[in-house]
């Protein structure tokens, strides 16, 4: 909070004037960097093409965003602030499964994705992989460039549930990206 304070330039005994504690803040904060994540999660579906271009933007930007997030932040709020925890879980579980199921469904009726996936356990394990792939005891930042990370991570999920159709579709995209 003497950190907070001296960067706005006002007293801690302001600061409280608005929160009564620290969780009370950080809750707000995390419940507004929800509310964020979901607009710019809409905003780049619907200005994707196709669900396997949608994949691609929602990891380019989920790749700038967490770049600006101190790596062991997500692991002090799992410990000291269990309410604000929960609900960044709610929203993974929730908001997150729900947005993977429904890129399945796009990328299926597209003809890009495999038929036949159980879309409630592909889904889960995506953003299982996501999660864990952002872990700092698995992907140190020392060891690992974590926009690498989550494009190996998206590589390996994206070519398990591809049709022949998509991974050429997928090529091109990227093959594309990497020339410009």
């Amino acid at each position: 909070m003497d950190d907070l304070a001296r960067d706005l330039g006002i007293s801690k005994k302001t600061i409280y004037q608005y929160f009564p504690n620290k969780a009370a803040m950080l809750k707000l904060v995390a419940a507004a960097f929800i509310e964020e994540e979901k607009e710019q999660s809409e905003r780049l579906t619907s200005e994707s093409s196709n669900a396997i271009d949608e994949n691609i933007r929602i990891l380019n930007w989920s790749v700038q965003t967490f770049d600006n997030i101190a790596p062991n932040v997500m692991k002090e709020v799992e410990k000291y602030y269990p309410e604000v925890w929960q609900l960044f879980q709610t929203f993974l579980l929730s908001y997150i499964v729900a947005k993977t199921k429904k890129n399945l469904e796009w990328g299926i009726e597209e003809g890009l994705y495999r038929k036949g996936l159980n879309l409630e356990l592909t889904s889960r394990i995506r953003v299982t992989q996501v999660i864990n792939s952002m872990d700092q005891d698995y992907f140190p930042n020392e060891g690992f460039n974590q926009g690498e990370v989550q494009k190996v991570a998206l590589d390996l999920y994206l070519f398990s549930i591809m049709t022949p159709k998509g991974k050429e579709l997928y090529n091109q995209r990227i093959n594309h990206t990497e020339t410009n």
